[in-house]
């Protein structure tokens, strides 16, 4: 595995030359880096100090999905946002993203064994307009691995944006160990 540091992102004039990505990060409290790992570039935003939370994304989304929810988070806790592989700012540096590392990385669910095996604290959020993952999926996977779930009353598909101020409520609640709402 090998590390590629970028410096954090500053409030800057922004130019022609910059990146839609450089734009979307200026002036966010947060860093980004690159890991190398199987030949996969992935892009990882960091920021705050504090207990980590890692937040992940779904398929045909990526890292600034997060971005409404960042400062915020970053106040109290270290955030680690990933692009998974294709994703955002990921790349894979030798060939194209074929069917085999889609497969691997972005279609293919976990299975239930493989959920079962996660030993890191793990809390589920989620809107409860969900319409492209019902309630009732999550209140299962809530209760079959133990996972703590927290419900976004006036969200839907994406609580991280609509609204952003539900969505770090549940994560800090989640995180102070308060009782789960559903």
């Amino acid at each position: 595995m090998s590390l590629v540091v970028r410096r954090p992102y500053r409030r800057r004039m922004t130019t022609m030359a910059d990146t839609p990505r450089e734009a979307l990060l200026t002036g966010l409290p947060v860093a980004e880096r690159r890991l190398h790992l199987s030949g996969v570039s992935t892009a990882v935003l960091e920021g705050g100090d504090g207990s980590p939370i890692v937040l992940l994304h779904g398929p045909g989304e990526f890292a600034a999905t997060w971005l409404r929810v960042l400062p915020r988070l970053a106040r109290t806790h270290r955030v680690v946002v990933p692009d998974l592989p294709g994703h955002g700012a990921s790349q894979v540096d030798e060939g194209p993203l074929d069917g085999n590392l889609l497969g691997q990385f972005a279609a293919a669910p976990m299975t239930p064994e493989q959920l079962a095996q996660i030993e890191v604290p793990t809390t589920l959020v989620r809107g409860r307009h969900d319409l492209a993952t019902p309630l009732h999926v999550a209140e299962a996977a809530s209760i079959r691995y133990g996972w703590p779930l927290q419900v976004v009353e006036d969200a839907g598909d994406d609580p991280a944006l609509d609204p952003p101020e539900g969505f770090v409520e549940a994560v800090l609640r989640a995180r102070s160990g308060t009782e789960a709402v559903s």
